[in-house]
Formats: C-alpha cells, sequence, structure tokens
C-alpha cells in the first residue's frame, strides 16, 4: 500500500483574522493542541520537520523516478525500497528511512545527501525555541503560497495517478492530516496519547483513502472489494482490480454485518471498522489494523499492506 509524508500551521487564537481566506480545514489553533504542545513542543517540532524531510525525500525519488503511482514504461529509473540513515534535528541523530531508486539496467541512483538538508536547521539541545521558531518560519512559507494562489492553483503533487485533485487546496487537505497525526505523535512520547479529533480524522480517512490508496495500478491478486467504516462517521468502498484501486464513498447508515459483510448490495470481501480515529491511525501505521474489528478474508489485509505498485 502506498504511504504518505508532510508539515504544519500552528496559530494562536487572536491571530485567526489574519489567516484571510485560507481553508477553514487549514486553520488549527494553537490551544486546540495547548495539552500536547505544553510538555511536547519539542517532539512536535521534531515530527513536524520529520515530515517536511520525507516530502523532499519523496520529491528527490520523483525527480529521478517520476510520480509515484504514474506507470511510465518509458521512464529510465523506478524505485528500489528504502534504506535506514539519520539526522541531526533538535539537538540528536534521529533514525530516518529514505527512498532508494535504480536505473531500469539495475544501478543504484545516488540522491542528495541527508545533511544538506538540515544545514540550517538549530543543532543544540538546548535551543528550543530556536527549533520552534524554524519550524515556525518553514510553516508561514506554505502558509504564504497556500494564500498566494488559493486553493484551485495547479501544482505538482506526489499522487498524480490518485483521486485527488493535484490543487494547492489539496495540499493543504493533506497538511492538516499530518498536523493530526503528528500531534498524536507528540502525545505519545508524553504517555498521554488520545484519540484523534472527530472532524479531522473523519475527513483524514477519507483523504487517506483517495491520495493514498486510489489508483490506476493494476492491482496483482485476485479482485477484491473492501469496506471501511467509521463507527462514528461514515463508510468507504475500496474495490481492488487489475484496473486499479477505486475509492466510493458511501451514506453514513451503511454500518456492517456481524460477519463483516457490509448491507450494500454487492457485498465485499473483507471489512475494517472502528472509530475514525482508529481508522486513520491504523491507516499511518501508528495502531495495528488487528487491534480494530476484521471482518471476511483476513488475507486481503496482509495483501494490501504489502502492495508496492511500484515495485
Amino acid at each position: 500500500m502506498k504511504t504518505v509524508p508532510r508539515n504544519v500551521q500552528v496559530v494562536a487564537r487572536d491571530e485567526l483574522a489574519a489567516l484571510g481566506e485560507l481553508p477553514e480545514e487549514l486553520r488549527v489553533t494553537l490551544g486546540d493542541i495547548a495539552g500536547v504542545a505544553r510538555e511536547g513542543l519539542l517532539a512536535l517540532s521534531v515530527a513536524t520537520g520529520m515530515s517536511v524531510m520525507q516530502a523532499m525525500f519523496e520529491a528527490e525519488v520523483a525527480a529521478v523516478a517520476g510520480p509515484k503511482g504514474q506507470h511510465d514504461p518509458e521512464r529510465s529509473a523506478v524505485r528500489h525500497g528504502t534504506e535506514r540513515g539519520s539526522v541531526t534535528l533538535g539537538g540528536r541523530r534521529v533514525p530516518v528511512t529514505r527512498p532508494r531508486a535504480r536505473t531500469v539496467n539495475g544501478h543504484e541512483v545516488p540522491l542528495p545527501p541527508d545533511e544538506a538538508v538540515w544545514a540550517s536547521a538549530p543543532d543544540a539541545a538546548g535551543e528550543l525555541e530556536a527549533l520552534v521558531a524554524w519550524s515556525a518560519e518553514s510553516t508561514v512559507k506554505l502558509l504564504s503560497a497556500l494564500r498566494d494562489f488559493g486553493p484551485d492553483r495547479a501544482c505538482w503533487t506526489w499522487w498524480g495517478g490518485s483521486q485527488s485533485p493535484q490543487n494547492s487546496g489539496a495540499v493543504a487537505r493533506h497538511q492538516l492530516q499530518h498536523v493530526t497525526v503528528h500531534a498524536y505523535d507528540a502525545q505519545v512520547t508524553q504517555g498521554a496519547a488520545q484519540p484523534l479529533p472527530h472532524e479531522p480524522a473523519l475527513d483524514g480517512v477519507d483523504e487517506f483513502l483517495s491520495t493514498s490508496v486510489a489508483g490506476t495500478d493494476g492491482w496483482p491478486h485476485e479482485p477484491a472489494d473492501i469496506r471501511y467504516h467509521a463507527t462514528d462517521g461514515r463508510s468507504w468502498r475500496l474495490s481492488l482490480t487489475d484496473q486499479g484501486a477505486q475509492v466510493t464513498r458511501l451514506d453514513a447508515s451503511g454500518a456492517m454485518n456481524s460477519d463483516g459483510a457490509s448491507q450494500d448490495p454487492g457485498g465485499v470481501h473483507a471489512s475494517l471498522q472502528g472509530t475514525a480515529s482508529e481508522l486513520l491511525l491504523a491507516f499511518y501505521g501508528r495502531v495495528p489494523v488487528d487491534s480494530l474489528e476484521i471482518g471476511g478474508d483476513r488475507r486481503v489485509f496482509d495483501q494490501l499492506l504489502s502492495w508496492d505498485p511500484d515495485a
């Protein structure tokens, strides 16, 4: 299954008026995450930096191997798994996993070094204020670009073959999901993890399925349909065929039967049910899929989790 990376917006409540016409879902106030930020601000800042770095890694490999999820028979290089490394961030060495690429003839393609990306980042453990300021400056640059171009401006994204549009509004929406998940990461570092806020989590499930799962790469196994049901919201149907992965939004009333089959006429091969928070955390690998209610053929989820369309 395809994975993602990205960025954050944090503002004080008295600064909301200055945000202009930014999409409502992009406005995350400092008060909303104060409980996390009070003791976990450094962890949140490092998580933000890691998110930005993963986006840069993806851009590096996309520059030589093309956008993920878009098959190009004429490309000269392909993705080739990942490798472990580390960077200095927040005054300590932080482990990272970065993508690799190789030519179609099997030769490794060198990508830019990790450390060059972070040459300007604060590296003293006590420089918390400098680290937060650096993170905030990066966020302002993103917000300025989103304000300047509005939500409908076409732009490059890594999800070209998905069901999500390639525009600045979709980028803003994607950033919100990473704010939500990385705020949870910061809570985990403090031993005080809380369920994700309902609205961002519910939209996050929809965004993840449309952006990170849907695509035109052919499913290499027997055709399958999976139903995802948020017990506090709505449902989705994922259809996997040799033509690709297609997501369909279903109405909020459609729960699943006890045997895992959906109540819509077509039925499904497998199902996953939980709150929107639980679903989104499972999608991002923060909680195991087995911690949710699984119905039908469990092997379909194993196949989906191990599926790499670019392999």
